[in-house]
């Protein structure tokens, strides 16, 4: 960049890689994780429902 006078303005500014990436990358296994953790628990207890009703305990 350089301003109305002619000068070099150095620029300061270095691009450095977002930590929000390499954190994004660790959580998504988390996150798959707690979620099949909820489908498995959600079949459970519709099975359970069934089950139930199908033999009228």
């Amino acid at each position: 960049m350089s301003d109305p006078h002619g000068t070099v303005v150095p620029m300061t500014h270095q691009a450095t890689p977002s930590p929000r990436r390499s954190s994004a990358g660790r959580a998504l296994p988390a996150v798959l994780a707690v979620a099949g953790l909820s489908a498995v628990a959600w079949t459970c207890a519709i099975l359970y429902v069934l089950a139930d009703w199908a033999t009228g305990s």
